[in-house]
């Protein structure tokens, strides 16, 4: 495909410095990882590499180097791996699935009815289903849900923001009716095992479970939800919540940093206002 219109120039530069983005982070995290991870790291850089390829051939687009803005991005994840070690590599390679959901999703709904929609599956199914499954089996077994809590309370939004590690999936989907068809996924197990959902409501006495919050005294999911209810709030004043008792989830999107990240809104009391009026509709 050596001719692509305007419109899909800006996919196309931006899907392939993605795949060098990430095959070159794959790169680096492998000279940094300890030995247990480098393994994981040996199998994705050759499918980072396939991607990278095909979607250059695909697009008849060739990209040798990073921009400015995704290099600098490279060098702080690096940084913040270096800092952090094991755990923030797994968090990164974690992010880093998350955020291919829309690209892809849109890669599919541009040529998923072309002529070259065997093509665009097979590689989109492998990006979904290999890449993710060697990430999985891995973290699976490794994943500290002490440790991982810390790094999430750690790392404050600002940065988190910068590094695209996507805080509940908002970014990554877009929109209220994207984000529930995941929640949806979720509650019928499509998305993640049992055994990882429960590491989510497994807290400890803390008010997170794994990476998401658990319902605690004052928390933002309001006061109507069941016990085993989760949420994930993103940093420009976006939440999911996620009632696993009631088989239920809604979601608030909203942009609290407009005009400015200073100025107070009041969205966790709106947030609280909302969840207890969508699950107040819902009686146990």
């Amino acid at each position: 495909m050596n001719a692509v219109d305007r419109a899909d120039r800006r996919l196309a530069r931006r899907l392939v410095l993605d795949e060098l983005f990430d095959l070159s982070l794959y790169q680096t995290l492998r000279r940094l990882a300890p030995a247990h991870l480098q393994g994981i790291l040996d199998r994705l850089i050759p499918i980072e590499e396939h991607h990278f390829h095909f979607w250059q051939d695909f697009f008849g687009l060739r990209v040798e180097r990073l921009d400015l803005v995704r290099r600098l991005k490279l060098r702080l994840i690096v940084l913040v791996c270096r800092l952090f070690g094991a755990p923030a590599i797994h968090l990164v390679l974690e992010a880093i699935e998350v955020y291919g959901v829309r690209k892809y999703l849109r890669v599919w709904s541009t040529y998923g009815d072309g002529p070259r929609a065997a093509a665009v599956r097979e590689i989109l199914e492998d990006e979904f289903k290999h890449e993710d499954a060697v990430v999985t089996s891995t973290t699976e077994l490794q994943l500290n849900p002490e440790r991982v809590r810390n790094i999430f309370l750690g790392l404050n939004d600002g940065l988190i923001e910068i590094l695209g590690a996507v805080s509940g999936f908002f970014a990554a989907l877009g929109s209220a009716a994207a984000v529930l068809d995941f929640a949806q996924r979720f509650l019928a197990e499509e998305v993640l095992r049992p055994a990882t959902i429960a590491e989510m409501l497994r807290s400890e006495g803390h008010p997170h479970g794994l990476a998401w919050q658990v319902r605690h005294e004052g928390w933002f999911g309001g006061s109507l939800c069941s016990p085993d209810t989760i949420g994930h709030t993103g940093f420009t004043g976006t939440a999911l919540w996620i009632d696993l008792e009631r088989g239920h989830a809604w979601t608030l999107l909203t942009n609290r940093v407009h005009p400015s990240r200073h100025v107070e809104t009041g969205i966790q009391a709106l947030r609280r206002s909302v969840s207890n009026a969508v699950s107040a509709a819902w009686p146990f």
